[in-house]
């Protein structure tokens, strides 16, 4: 999800693992929207990287949850590319992209940045990324919820 300085949202209408997406995936992925009278905000694309996103909208802060921030250094992303990634992560900086990460409870323990790097070896250049970034601390929020879990709990009502 996209929050641009108008107070719009922009999800995806494809992920990076799925090149095709159908009007069922739009329509629950837009549910929550329609259901809180938020559908005039919204900005539907076909951008399922954040860099892709931010040629559309530069200057925009990105609000996710901290298994979406992991995936920015996943090089499955950027064709197996490390350069691929970090050229992804210059890009976002020089459009002015800012990022606002939500820690998430998993597995039992709250995961936030700082945990990735105490227990995971990231081994692509993190700086450029982490200067973007600013972490919602976990006293400010921490509750168990995902993007998927909204979607899922708005098909079941």
């Amino acid at each position: 999800m996209i929050i641009d300085v108008s107070g719009s949202h922009s999800p995806s209408t494809t992920r990076v693992e799925v090149l095709c997406s159908v009007s069922i995936e739009l329509d629950n992925r837009t549910v929550e929207f329609r259901k809180n009278n938020l559908i005039d905000n919204l900005i539907v694309t076909s951008a399922p990287l954040f860099v892709q996103k931010s040629s559309i909208f530069p200057n925009s802060t990105f609000v996710m949850g901290i298994d979406t921030w992991i995936r920015m250094f996943d090089i499955k992303n950027y064709q197996n590319n490390k350069n691929g990634v970090l050229n992804a992560h210059k890009t976002l900086a020089e459009r002015g992209i800012k990022l606002l990460v939500f820690g998430r409870k998993m597995n039992g323990c709250f995961l936030d940045i700082k945990s990735i790097f105490n227990h995971r070896h990231v081994e692509i250049d993190s700086s450029l990324l982490l200067s973007i970034t600013k972490q919602v601390p976990q006293d400010v929020f921490d509750k168990e919820i995902s993007s998927t879990e909204i979607r899922l709990k708005s098909n079941l009502e």
